[in-house]
């Protein structure tokens, strides 16, 4: 009985080990299959995915710019509200500021009364040009920082730095807007030139020098201020140099403030020279020393007690020779 059941036994075994290893042939096979399908895929969206992205981001901040170098300056402002983001982390309403601060002088600084420290230039170019124009972006500002721009330029008039209230005032017609003037005469560089002039002596009106330096360029006043940060020189001198800048730049008010300068000064040397020459004349005359020879004397004893020459001696008392009588009287020099 044991001798039938045996072959049986080991023919159905054999059959389920052939089964085993036909599945885990099938198994291995669909594993492999679906590994390599996955990396495929993987492979295609990696290569097919990136590039399109770093590319559109290169465009589309390229674009922007152009396209806000051309917009006014309301329209600017309307995109200070703007949050989109675009390449490198900044947003619409970073590039809208700065291209309001670049090309509409928008002083940004004295909005947000504090002094920015981030800020990173970038560049693109315009369309009506190949040049590229360079432009400071500020990314680190803050929603709070953002609206108290906004509210400065709706309650400023002129919220503009010093370049662009100069050219605003090269601009204006006569009489000029009273807030553009007062908003120029608190800027470092008006003020620079103002106690200039009230140092030397030549208090002009704040409208006559505004005057002056509208008959001038930006880059005489700007490049004056940034010198007495420094060199801190008031001096009449400081002063002609400087109306000799302007006359270069053909201001008629600049030559008739500096004919009335060299007038001045040249009539403070000539009341100078008189007040010296009252003075000499003022003073006492000197009372001449006189020395009465005495027994045993000569001149060399007596220079010697006067600490003179006896050279000084003879000159003074005519002498011809050393010789000297008791009772002569010297004329001490």
């Amino acid at each position: 009985m044991n001798d039938q059941v045996q072959p049986q036994w080991d023919k159905k075994s054999r059959k389920f080990v052939h089964l085993l290893i036909w599945s885990g042939a099938l198994n291995i096979g669909l594993l492999s299959s679906l590994v390599y399908f996955v990396f495929q895929d993987r492979r295609e969206a990696i290569s097919f995915e990136k590039p399109p992205i770093i590319r559109q981001q290169e465009v589309s901040t390229q674009e922007i710019l152009q396209s806000f170098s051309t917009l006014s300056w309301a329209d600017l402002v309307a995109h200070l509200e703007n949050r989109e983001a675009v390449q490198a982390g900044y947003t619409k309403r970073d590039l809208a500021l700065a291209t309001l601060s670049a090309f509409h002088s928008f002083d940004i600084e004295r909005a947000i009364q504090e002094k920015i420290l981030h800020r990173h230039t970038i560049a693109f170019r315009r369309k009506e040009g190949p040049e590229e124009v360079y432009l400071t972006v500020y990314p680190s500002l803050t929603d709070e920082q953002f609206l108290a721009i906004r509210r400065f330029i709706q309650t400023e008039k002129f919220p503009l730095t010093s370049e662009g209230l100069f050219y605003e005032i090269q601009q204006a017609h006569f009489p000029r807007d009273a807030s553009l003037l007062q908003t120029f005469y608190l800027t470092p560089e008006f003020t620079a030139l103002l106690t200039l002039f009230q140092r030397v002596g030549l208090p002009l009106p704040k409208e006559a020098l505004v005057e002056m330096v509208a008959q001038g360029d930006w880059p005489t006043l700007h490049t004056f201020a940034e010198e007495e940060k420094w060199a801190l020189d008031l001096s009449p001198e400081r002063l002609r140099r400087l109306l000799d800048a302007y006359v270069r730049c053909r201001s008629p008010l600049a030559v008739r403030v500096l004919a009335h300068l060299e007038q001045k000064v040249e009539k403070k040397v000539q009341v100078e020279q008189v007040q010296v020459q009252e003075t000499v004349l003022q003073q006492p005359p000197k009372e001449e020393k006189r020395h009465t020879v005495q027994k045993g004397e000569n001149l060399w004893k007596i220079s010697r007690k006067y600490k003179v020459s006896i050279d000084a001696l003879r000159e003074a008392n005519h002498l011809t020779s050393d010789k000297i009588r008791e009772g002569k009287t010297l004329v001490i020099p």
